[in-house]
Parts: structure tokens; sequence; C-alpha cells
């Protein structure tokens, strides 16, 4: 994994995949969480909702895999996202880890943009993939403060394992793909700054190995580095 993001970052002339933490945002961003790490870190590169945010929980990694951590309670969903300045058209793309499905227990898999977390506040944007169907939801800040953007009902479109989830806000839009097809789009106008990144919500006894969600790989993307992208036809990460 190393060594495919270092040549995908040379073709395009750049020297290191990350800035240095405070400093304006890599244009490209990209973990199959290789380390087991309570809370989720990578060298200082995230923020979580538990140990900053104080009201939420925080997100771990371990077995190559991100995932919630503590118990479920009213919207403390586990929360992660990256520091660092970022445009405000953001991409974040990720892969679904769901070997197992208990129709008893919840598994919801959530990508964030435009994300602000701070003492007592969340805010920014929720894209939520589940059983019951897909969500695209505008936090406010303070725990359980929240307004839909768009629900879909179906419950047939929940995620399975391996999926690729990919979400994007360029502009006022968010739009909204699986398996690299477009499924719903929503648009809002309230956060024009703040950063990608992941969540989760689950009532599964965390314990039980067998009922273990979460992503297995998260990757961000600027909208310079997609236009790139798209210019070269290089394929999506």
């Amino acid at each position: 994994m190393e060594r495919r993001r270092f040549l995908l970052l040379a073709g395009f002339g750049l020297a290191t995949l990350k800035k240095p933490i405070g400093a304006a945002a890599a244009d490209f961003y990209s973990t199959n969480f290789p380390t087991t790490e309570n809370p989720i870190s990578d060298g200082g590169r995230w923020l979580n909702g538990g140990t900053t945010g104080l009201d939420w929980r925080d997100v771990q990694t371990a077995n190559g895999f991100a995932q919630q951590v503590g118990p479920e309670g009213t919207y403390n969903d586990a929360t992660a996202i990256l520091k660092g300045l970022f445009p405000a058209d953001q991409f974040a793309q990720a892969t679904v880890y769901r070997p197992a499905v208990d129709p008893n227990f919840q598994q919801e898999f959530q990508l964030r943009l435009r994300t602000t977390i701070t003492g007592h506040s969340i805010t920014g944007y929720e894209i939520l993939f589940g059983g019951s169907g897909l969500q695209i939801v505008r936090w406010n800040g303070p725990l359980g403060n929240f307004d839909y953007l768009t629900v879909n009902g179906n419950t047939n479109f929940g995620v399975a394992h391996g999926d690729v989830v990919r979400v994007q806000m360029v502009g006022n839009t968010i739009t909204v793909s699986r398996n690299g097809v477009q499924v719903v789009t929503a648009t809002d106008t309230v956060y024009t700054s703040g950063a990608p990144g992941v969540g989760f919500s689950g009532n599964n006894p965390s314990p039980t190995p067998s009922l273990l969600f979460g992503f297995s790989s998260f990757c961000h993307q600027t909208a310079h580095r997609e236009r790139i992208r798209r210019l070269r036809r290089q394929p999506a990460w």
C-alpha cells in the first residue's frame, strides 16, 4: 500500500504524501489502517469525537480496519476527522468492513465532509450508509442537534462487505456513490469549511468479534487532485 501511494504521488511530481500537521492539508491521504490505535492518530493526523469533542466517541483501528469505541448512546456516534486546512471542495472514499450481519443489531457506516470538532461541538456533513438506507445529515454543533438533508428509506440500499462508498461536496452539492454508481445528491449552504473523516454508530455488542464492523480503507482527495486524475484518465484511488 505504501509503495502504491508513493508511485501515485510521484506521478504528480509530489515529494511526500502528507504535509506537516498544522500546515495546509495534502492533496491526497490514504490509509488501510495497518496499526492498532485507540483512538486513531496516524502520527497526530486525526481528531476524535471523544478525545476532542468530549460528548461523542472515538474511532479506533485494529486488525486492518477502523471501528467505533465504547458503548452506544443517544447520537454519540464515533467520529474522527483529519487535521489540517482543507479546501471546501472535498472527496472521500472508504471500503466497507462488514463480514457478518445480524438483523437484530444496527450497523452504520459514515463518511464526513466539511466537519469541525471542538469541545462539545461537531459541525459539518454526515453521509450515513446502513441497513435502513442512506441519509445525508447536517450536524449543527451540540450533541443530538442535526437536520436531515435527504433520507432514502429503501431498506435494500444498505451496504455489504467490500462495498466502496464515495462522497464529494463541490460548491453546495453533496454527491454520494456506491461501487461507482451515483445514488443520491443533496444541497446545503451552511458550512463552507472543515475536514473529511469517518464515523460509526451501532448497537452491536462490540466484544463479539463476528459482529465487528467498520472501514478497511479510507482515502481523501481534493477537487484539484480529482481534476488532474480525470484529465489524465487515471482510476479513482
